[in-house]
């Protein structure tokens, strides 16, 4: 498919589609491809705005090549997970239900994670801010934000004791400071029982697909919330694996 330079780029800029040219005759011929769709755009090397344009921004970024090939020079072919140049990321947080002061999450560097914030509640719905009154706590928030554009895949959990006959139920909400109807609040765990849980074995969510959360100044764009809820004073510690891609 044939195409104006103008189209072309916005393409190849939106949708990272991969992108060789070649430098014949005076002019650029630029090929992209979004199987099963391929498109072209010629250059004219005349001094003009589009030659500047394709010069100073996508030139020295083009691909040699849009396939894969190995040192057999057979081609590659895999299916793609995430977006050119993310990378895989198992980002852990632990906690214990009825302790302000118990959430742990750091980086390889010893550096906190920040934007995984805990807060617990009493049965009036009263923030507890003093560890003198953990044992009032029925309800356990953790505000996951990271500060940067992530796409989650799933994740893990994993208590340490067997519950018995004490409930302890987990919900998942998605972008919680936006309604449903501005595209927030979306349920992603609807209260799972954590007593029916063995010690040492996991609940385990795959979304199947990756799901994009970009992060917009720090207004909820790209919040999970994981809301425990529990009889008054129960302590158990939980281990959350939050599975995702990121840049």
């Amino acid at each position: 498919m044939k195409l104006d330079w103008i189209v072309l780029k916005s393409l190849i800029t939106t949708a990272s589609l991969p992108y060789k040219y070649i430098n014949l005759d005076g002019n650029y011929h630029v090929f992209a491809v979004d199987a099963p769709f391929n498109y072209q755009a010629t250059i004219a090397q005349d001094g003009g705005s589009d030659q500047l344009d394709f010069e100073t921004n996508f030139k020295s970024t083009a691909f040699v090549t849009t396939s894969q090939f190995d040192s057999d020079g057979a081609q590659i072919v895999r299916n793609k997970a995430a977006k050119k140049g993310w990378t895989y990321s198992a980002t852990p947080f632990e906690f214990t239900t009825s302790d302000i002061n118990s959430l742990y999450s750091t980086s390889f560097d010893g550096i906190n994670r920040s934007w995984i914030t805990m807060k617990n509640y009493d049965v009036d719905g009263v923030q507890i801010t003093d560890s003198i009154n953990n044992s009032l706590a029925v309800k356990t928030i953790i505000d996951f934000m990271p500060t940067f554009d992530y796409e989650v895949i799933g994740g893990t959990l994993r208590i340490t004791s067997s519950l018995g006959n004490n409930d302890l139920r987990l919900w998942i909400v998605a972008v919680p400071d936006f309604t449903k109807q501005q595209g927030g609040s979306k349920e992603m765990a609807g209260g799972l029982n954590l007593k029916f849980l063995s010690p040492g074995n996991q609940y385990q969510v795959d979304g199947r697909v990756s799901k994009q959360l970009n992060y917009n100044s720090g207004i909820g764009t790209n919040k999970l919330r994981f809301i425990l809820e529990y009889s008054i004073g129960l302590s158990e510690s939980i281990a959350i694996d939050v599975e995702l891609f990121k840049q």
